[in-house]
């Protein structure tokens, strides 16, 4: 067994440190994002995104909060592979180094992955922010005092590498998403071999993938998803759509060449499936023995069903992806006939149920059969499960321990993985950082780190409050209230217009109008801040007690002359007749 070199034999300086800083992907699932800081160095390891879900209306996108690297000169951002929830948050890192100033910046990527993050920079306007640099697995490169070695994985996407990063202090072995995989689809086996040798080395901290922690076993073959696809489509006797997700290549592959296979066509529907696609074909990572086997939508739609398959995006049942409009009845080119099979070739992301539960119902409704993982093999993770993982801690056999990507229930079955092995593990989140001296580690609590909440179409971000705001009124609804003051200060006349508060709300208003005079007038003289807040709180209170539900109130005052203040009475009370019918 592999035996790591002790503080003599690395030669190791007691001054030297490492510091690591999740500002995403641990105790959560998504926006993977790791900062390491030696001495002399500062890297960051992926900057992934987290898709939302109802806790985060009107927001498209959540990615770190990198206010943590106020202060912190980045030397590189090195990225294992090309999954969103690993590159999506790079355009974002890149404009906060734009405003800091700090930009541009080295960015290490295996070439399918770079290719990727240019299309999204491009969308950004923002290439001239990043020096792309392509790596090559097995190939060391070097930032500043460490050296960076890529070690080919399988995963569900090509080109997909682990990290030996080694250090003054030691190696650090950073797995990147991986699982093993023996007979992958178009690429190589994982250099089991190689990670064997960097063991044998003496590894320093691992950082290891922990999201099949909890799950017993080992991954099925991605070879074995194909030979179920191809008698999925010799048996369906109409159209087959597929739907997956988008960065899947090696899936794709799959089901392209199963559709060969049996004489079918292929069509993909959804922008981001078509663009990883189009990637693939460049790089060399989708490979087509007929390339009339893809086609358009438009001419594919021209064929017998028989002879046709349909890949579409909307695996997770997203709100205005292709597949829930396919499901609705919605989508301008696919209707849904007796005969289709829809089949699911993913996995369920934790809080989707529902959403994808809704679809497949619908589908079921206009008369698809519906096939899901569970049915067949129709899917397999790019995550190593239990053994798999606990062949690689046996691999390198690290000084120290660290779970990494995942919830905190993945992260604990990990831990547990870990010290069966007896290694000496440390579990951490996003708002600590663990600091590695002299074969010590300590940890340090960080303040206010908060996610940024992107509006993506806008280029725009939200914050925590504006979400509040949101959520309460979708909750309860809201209700704005005018007070209407002559310049001299004297209360003319209070408006209250309800909006979605509940369905009695409208005969309601004269009441509420009331509650909020006599609350004005309780506080009285005071400015218009002390009244608007007491009104406030008297119409929020009244409105509860009827509907049971707290809605979001907005308090204005506007000036009147006191000459107008009875024309102004009498208008108002129209506006509010009008808002009550």
């Amino acid at each position: 067994m592999a035996r790591f070199p002790t503080i003599e034999e690395r030669k190791m300086k007691p001054t030297e440190l490492i510091e690591l800083t999740p500002l995403g992907g641990l105790g959560e699932f998504g926006k993977n994002c790791m900062l390491l800081k030696t001495a002399d160095t500062r890297i960051l390891i992926d900057c992934g995104g987290m898709f939302p879900d109802a806790e985060h209306p009107g927001v498209d996108l959540i990615v770190p909060d990198f206010r943590q690297l106020d202060g912190v000169f980045l030397d590189a951002l090195v990225l294992t592979h090309g999954h969103e929830d690993h590159i999506a948050g790079v355009p974002h890192l890149l404009s906060y180094l734009v405003e800091k100033k700090r930009a541009p910046i080295k960015v290490y990527g295996t070439p399918f992955t770079l290719a990727l993050v240019t299309r999204k920079l491009e969308e950004f306007n923002l290439l001239s922010a990043a020096d792309l640099i392509p790596c090559k697995a097995g190939k060391v490169f070097h930032i500043k005092g460490i050296s960076v070695e890529p070690i080919h994985v399988n995963h569900s996407i090509p080109d997909s590498v682990a990290l030996a990063i080694r250090t003054p202090s030691g190696l650090v072995y950073h797995s990147g998403d991986w699982r093993i995989d023996h007979t992958p689809v178009n690429e190589p086996r994982i250099d089991l071999q190689r990670i064997a040798e960097i063991g044998r080395e003496g590894v320093y901290i691992l950082l290891a993938d922990s999201t099949n922690s909890d799950v017993p076993g080992s991954s099925v073959s991605e070879a074995r998803v194909g030979v179920e696809f191809e008698d999925v489509m010799d048996l369906a006797p109409g159209r087959v759509l597929v739907t997956q997700f988008s960065s899947n290549i090696g899936r794709l592959q799959s089901i392209v060449s199963a559709a060969t296979e049996t004489g079918r066509r292929v069509a993909l529907i959804g922008r981001a499936l078509r663009r990883n696609a189009s990637v693939a074909r460049e790089t060399g990572h989708l490979e087509l023995v007929d390339p009339r086997v893809l086609m358009s939508l438009e001419d594919v739609v021209k064929l017998p069903d028989h002879e046709v398959v349909i890949v579409v995006a909307g695996s997770q049942g997203e709100p205005f992806s292709s597949l829930t409009r396919i499901a609705a009845g919605e989508h301008p080119e696919v209707r849904i006939k007796t005969g289709d099979w829809v089949v699911y070739s993913s996995r369920k992301i934790p809080g989707n149920e529902k959403r994808i539960s809704y679809v497949v119902d619908q589908l079921i409704e206009r008369g698809a059969k519906v096939l899901t993982p569970g049915v067949k093999v129709l899917h397999t993770t790019g995550h190593a499960l239990a053994d798999e993982q606990k062949l690689l801690l046996n691999l390198l056999r690290p000084r120290f321990f660290v779970p990494a990507h995942g919830s905190y229930r993945q992260l604990d079955a990990h831990r547990r993985l870990g010290e069966e092995l007896e290694l000496e593990t440390h579990v951490f989140t996003v708002g600590e950082t663990l600091t590695f001296v002299n074969d010590k580690v300590s940890r340090t609590a960080l303040q206010n780190v908060e996610p940024i909440y992107v509006v993506e179409q806008r280029r725009d971000v939200v914050d925590e409050e504006i979400l509040r705001q949101r959520r309460q009124i979708a909750a309860g609804g809201f209700v704005i209230v005018t007070l209407l003051k002559t310049h001299a200060g004297k209360l003319a006349e209070v408006l209250v217009l309800p909006y979605g508060v509940c369905i009695k709300a409208a005969s309601l208003v004269a009441e509420a109008k009331e509650k909020a005079r006599e609350a004005v007038v309780a506080v009285g003289h005071g400015d218009d801040v002390t009244q608007c807040e007491a009104a406030r709180l008297a119409v929020r209170r009244f409105f509860k007690l009827h509907s049971e539900r707290k809605p979001f109130v907005i308090v204005e005052v506007s000036r009147i002359p006191a000459a107008r203040a009875g024309k102004t009475l009498e208008k108002s009370e129209k506006i509010e007749d009008s808002q009550a019918s």
